[in-house]
C-alpha cells in the first residue's frame, strides 16, 4: 500500500471512494492510495459481506499463521491503513466494519443491478480485485472467486437486459453491441448466439 504524497493534513471531511472493480485503491480528490492485495481483499470482504469479526478476517487473510500471529498481522495492517489516509476507514470496533461514508463501486454496482438500473451498472467496469491472486489463502481465494462470479452474473444480466431494451426500442446497432459483449462473456449461450444473428 503506497502512502499518499501529502499526509500532513488528514482528509477527514472529504469523501473517500473505494474502487474494488480493478486492482483495488482508495481515492479522495487528487489523493490515491493503491491497496496491497490483502488490504484490498479485507476491504472487499467487509464491503460485500458486512461487519465481520477480527478472528474470521485474520483467519481468511493469514490462514497459515497461528491465531495470535494472524490477529497481530491484522492489527498492523489496520494501523498502516490509518497512517496512510489519516483516519479509520475501517472502524476498529468488534466486529470490524467500513466507515459508512465510504463510497464503494462494487456495492453501487450490485445496488444498480438490484434496482434494474442496468445501463448505469454497465458504466462501472472491471473485475473484482483484478490482477490479485490469493492462492496462498485458500478460503479467501474461494470467497474472491465466488464474489467475482456473483458480480459477473450481474453484469451478464445487465447486458442481456440492455440488449433487449435497445432491440425493443429499435436501436439495433447498440443492441448488437451489447449482445456481442454478452457473447464474449458467455460464448456457449445459444440464446445470445441467436440474438446476435437476429
Amino acid at each position: 500500500m503506497s502512502v499518499p504524497q501529502n499526509t500532513s493534513t488528514p482528509v477527514v471531511s472529504k469523501s473517500w471512494k473505494l474502487e474494488l472493480l480493478g486492482h483495488g485503491q482508495l481515492t479522495c480528490d487528487d489523493v490515491v492510495v493503491r491497496l496491497e492485495r490483502k488490504t484490498a481483499a479485507l476491504f472487499a470482504f467487509l464491503a460485500l459481506e458486512g461487519a465481520t469479526s477480527r478472528t474470521k478476517l485474520a483467519g481468511l487473510l493469514w490462514s497459515d499463521s497461528t491465531e495470535d500471529a494472524a490477529r497481530s498481522s491484522l492489527r498492523q495492517r489496520l494501523y498502516r491503513l490509518r497512517a496512510a489516509v489519516g483516519f479509520d476507514l475501517i472502524v476498529s470496533d468488534e466486529p470490524l466494519r467500513l466507515e459508512p461514508s465510504l463510497t464503494i463501486d462494487a456495492v453501487r454496482f450490485e445496488s444498480l443491478i438490484f434496482t434494474s438500473e442496468h445501463a448505469k451498472a454497465l458504466e462501472l467496469e472491471g473485475e473484482l480485485l483484478a490482477g490479485n491472486d490469493y492462492d496462498d489463502c485458500p478460503d479467501l481465494n474461494d470467497w474472491v472467486l465466488a464474489a467475482r462470479e456473483r458480480l459477473e452474473s450481474g453484469r451478464r444480466e445487465a447486458l442481456s437486459s440492455e440488449a433487449n431494451r435497445l432491440e425493443t426500442a429499435g436501436d439495433y446497432q447498440k443492441a448488437l453491441g451489447r449482445a456481442q459483449q454478452l457473447l464474449a462473456r458467455d460464448p456457449i449461450s445459444e440464446d445470445t448466439h441467436r440474438r446476435v444473428m437476429r
